[in-house]
């Protein structure tokens, strides 16, 4: 997603962005760019995803994972410690379900 500095983010209960594809690289698969662009985007809005913290809990640890897939890893372990001051509970939940839905896989248990 691509922001100008007038831009601002409006939580709606239904996604309503499109990702169309194009030729150009993105931002998020340049490294370089990446960990900036993120930052600059949560310094203009911090006041809002600090208003809703579990969103932002989980915002932070969907940059972490996609972070920690290309790569940056140092990157995502402290975005993954930002989320877990952000709203523990929810980023613990979220680290240990893929654990516990394996568990239950191979122990043959149901949910």
């Amino acid at each position: 997603m691509r922001l100008n500095p007038v831009c601002s983010l409006l939580g709606l209960p239904v996604v309503t962005y499109r990702l169309y594809q194009h030729q150009e690289t993105r931002v998020s698969s340049r490294k370089s760019l990446r960990q900036s662009s993120f930052n600059r985007l949560i310094q203009k809005h911090h006041a809002l995803f600090l208003s809703h913290p579990k969103m932002f809990a989980n915002f932070l640890y969907d940059h972490a994972l996609t972070s920690w897939q290309i790569g940056q890893r140092a990157a995502a372990l402290k975005t993954w410690g930002w989320a877990m001051s952000v709203h523990p509970s929810q980023t613990l939940t979220r680290l240990t379900l893929p654990l516990k839905r394996t568990w239950l896989k191979f122990s043959g248990e149901k949910p």
